[in-house]
């Protein structure tokens, strides 16, 4: 099975996301099998290696005829260059010996092709581990697909298109010889052939959108799987090289990020000659490859994913259990992220509430780990230490309080599970109990103390108690709503959005809120503008303690001080002097996104980091938008310095961030090879 594409379209991208695939036998490099033995047409245009190959007359000698020139850097320079750090340990002398026993004289290009590759992978990962099925990366093999069909008629091929007007700037950086014109052209030869193959063969050519595939890398990647007739797997939404998932794209792709910002940014650059250019000769060739023209290719597909409005997707477990998490888990990371989680002795848990998205990470040995579940714009969460148990609000309508419990081993062994479901190697949280409340509460922060469960009525200015059994009941509330009476409470004022326990749990807690005005422009409505409004409530004397932060959230104790995150600019830090009625906020950290989550383990903090929305640019003043980003920082508490960052590229916006001491791959019952039928169905 062939990837073809034309040249910084994502083909490498794409051969990277199935290489974890465990009945796939993925190439480590692009796959050049071209000899450049005789003239293929277009010699000026696409190299040699890229071509279907012309095999030496006598096929004995062919096996080192094949450019091969990816691997070949890659033995010759495996400490430094393009492919440093990428050694296959393969012995090539082993890999040519196993081709000569196979190969003879008149043994058919069909032959020698199938032997050169069945021979590197017995060699490289044995006989007894060998897939069912072998993928390679072929750049513009397209153009010959006849060719490939007449000698393999069993081979299939997925060729990705991208956008003329996004592909054209990194090509443009990689080649900046080439011109708009020979872009073009090359770039409609290569996508009409796919296009016409496609529509011919579509039971072997399948033709993928790079644009789809961001926006939706689940969904395609399973629509993908269904057409090769593999089970869909988890491993197809992270790029991997031999299964080990890549920081970055680095040498395996002409496109760096694969994101749709980055679409964006690369058209935005464009000049308005070069757009109309590519308007103009790559019109036919889009047409048959139903890509837009520049002007309607830029919006933003996260859009389309901001809310869920159909209260199904609320109230069902079910409906959420089996969707696809709407957006990619693809990550960066800056230091080692995954070793200090492990030298910590922690996971993570993350709300990432504008992606729906409760996402659990970490406890891996070390090595990354991410399993998510999609659920309704979750904000607060906590972590119930006694229990062991995960409680998350669900902040639409309805509000929804859910409960998440691990998995003990009794679990697996009731009468109603299957002898042949095997019990889980890591900690399994599934759904136990919601508590269904009405949509107004608006429910942000959740803590647990003393064995009850409360929350911040952002909704109502107000603190609840949350039964199971009864509902909720108000319990605490700022001194400036009393001489209001009932209309204090039936509209949001203060934006009070979390809760920092005391020692004595809520009887010594803090809160923060947005404001403690109960006149003029309320949070989110026209006029207000949040800067230094923000204020720190105190539990004991209902008053404000701290005043002058811009939106402020995640009050946390650590070592017996407040930390918060004073959002809008970007920082954490300790908040002093809280006692006499006028505290001191002192940063500890800046960082590049709007601050907010915040937990503590061994004398760092994490620290959450949301990407600011363009409409929600008024309530981050002391940051620049387009800089800030979604993710997580690991800080030290006493310098702030950064010891390790991760940054999800595709990402929005996190609401909260707990540790799970001692987790190990901490997973939730999310979609993907039929886990939401069994952990959903015999266990939850």
């Amino acid at each position: 099975m062939f990837v073809s594409a034309w040249n910084d379209s994502g083909g490498g991208f794409l051969t990277r996301l199935l290489d974890g695939h465990p009945e796939l036998d993925v190439f480590p490099f692009e796959m050049q099998l071209g000899t450049g033995l005789a003239p293929s047409g277009f010699d000026d245009w696409f190299p040699a290696k890229y071509r279907w190959p012309v095999v030496p007359d006598d096929p004995r000698v062919a096996f080192d005829a094949f450019a091969n020139e990816e691997m070949r850097a890659a033995r010759t320079g495996a400490a430094v260059g393009k492919f440093a750090g990428f050694d296959l340990d393969l012995d090539v002398d082993e890999w040519r010996s196993a081709f000569a026993r196979v190969v003879d004289s008149s043994s058919s290009r069909a032959q020698v092709v199938s032997a050169w590759l069945e021979t590197f992978f017995a060699t490289w990962r044995g006989a007894g581990d060998r897939a069912a099925r072998v993928v390679g990366h072929c750049p513009v093999l397209a153009l010959d697909w006849e060719l490939v069909l007449a000698d393999l008629p069993d081979a299939r091929m997925i060729h990705v298109v991208r956008s003329p007007f996004a592909g054209f700037a990194d090509t443009k950086r990689r080649r900046p010889g080439m011109s708009t014109e020979g872009f073009a052209a090359r770039w409609s030869l290569v996508n009409t052939a796919a296009a016409l193959h496609a529509a011919r063969r579509p039971e072997q050519f399948l033709l993928v959108h790079y644009e789809t595939l961001l926006a939706d890398r689940r969904a395609s990647m399973a629509s993908l799987a269904a057409w090769l007739d593999v089970p869909y797997d988890q491993a197809l939404l992270t790029p991997t090289w031999n299964g080990v998932p890549l920081t970055a794209m680095g040498p395996f792709g002409g496109v760096p990020v694969n994101t749709h910002d980055y679409e964006q940014r690369n058209i935005s650059e464009l000049s308005q000659p070069d757009r109309e250019i590519l308007s103009v000769h790559t019109a036919a060739a889009r047409a048959l490859c139903s890509i837009d023209d520049v002007a309607t290719i830029a919006a933003d597909p996260a859009a389309t994913r901001e809310n869920f409005t159909v209260p199904a997707d609320n109230l069902s477990l079910e409906r959420i259990g089996t969707r696809s998490v709407p957006m990619p888990l693809e990550y960066e990371t800056n230091g080692d992220f995954w070793g200090l989680l492990e030298a910590l002795g922690v996971g993570l848990l993350v709300t990432r509430e504008y992606e729906h998205m409760l996402l659990l990470l970490g406890g891996n040995g070390g090595n990354p780990w991410q399993s998510a579940l999609t659920v309704p714009h979750p904000s607060g969460a906590f972590v119930d230490t006694d229990s062991g148990s995960l409680v998350v609000s669900s902040t639409r309508t309805p509000n929804q309080i859910m409960w998440f419990r691990p998995l003990g081993r009794d679990d697996w062994g009731r009468e109603v599970v299957p002898d042949d479901v095997e019990p889980d190697d890591g900690t399994v949280y599934v759904p136990s109990v919601t508590r269904v409340l009405p949509g107004t509460l608006y429910i942000h922060d959740v803590v647990v103390s003393g064995g009850e469960l409360y929350v911040t009525v952002t909704g109502h200015n107000f603190v609840a108690k949350v039964s199971v059994e009864s509902g909720w009941e108000r319990v605490w509330w700022p001194r400036a709503l009393d001489e209001l009476g009932a209309a204090g409470f039936r509209t949001n004022w203060f934006q009070l959005n979390s809760i920092g326990l005391g020692e004595n749990g809520l009887d010594d807690a803090h809160f923060t809120g947005f404001s403690d005005e109960t006149t003029g422009p309320k949070p989110w409505k026209a006029g207000y503008g949040p800067e230094g409004r923000g204020v720190v409530f105190s539990a004991s004397s209902r008053e404000v303690v701290l005043c002058g932060l811009t939106c402020p959230h995640s009050a946390t104790r650590n070592a017996g001080r407040l930390w918060l995150c004073n959002s809008g600019f970007g920082t954490v830090g300790v908040a002093d002097d809280l006692a006499t009625g006028a505290g001191s906020f002192s940063p500890v950290a800046g960082l590049p996104g709007f601050t907010r989550g915040l937990a503590f383990a061994g004398g760092h903090a994490i620290v959450g980091l949301s990407k600011v929305i363009d409409r929600y640019e008024p309530y981050a003043p002391g940051l620049r938008p387009s800089e800030s980003r979604c993710g997580l920082a690991i800080i030290d508490v006493v310098t702030g310095a950064v010891a390790a960052e991760l940054w999800w590229p595709n990402g929005l916006q996190i609401y909260e961030v707990q540790v799970l001491p001692g987790a190990i791959r901490p997973t939730l019952p999310s979609a993907g090879a039929g886990a939401e039928n069994t952990y959903l169905r015999f266990l939850g």
